[in-house]
């Protein structure tokens, strides 16, 4: 039975990580980066806090995202929910 618990915990992990890297829009998020950018490197404004902000919040989300769809990852699921389904 730990084995599945275990299996289950695992897959509740990957799930939640995932989940909370989900409240991003990436495409809008990664627009106002670009704008911001072209702003800055103009000289028409500094990059600020909220720029850095956003740059961190848009890596984090595509970091959770390749994790998420890597292929080790898929496999560990997919054995996860083969173990929990026994």
């Amino acid at each position: 039975m730990r084995p599945s618990v275990n299996s289950l915990l695992t897959l509740a992990g990957n799930y939640d990580a995932l989940a909370d890297a989900g409240n991003v829009n990436a495409q809008k998020l990664f627009s106002t980066i670009i704008a911001d950018y072209e702003l800055i490197s103009s000289g028409k404004a500094e990059a600020s806090n909220v720029f850095w902000d956003d740059i961190t919040q848009f890596i984090t989300f595509a970091n959770a995202i390749s994790s998420a769809a890597s292929k080790a990852n898929i496999a560990t699921l997919q054995k996860d929910i083969a173990a929990i389904s026994k």
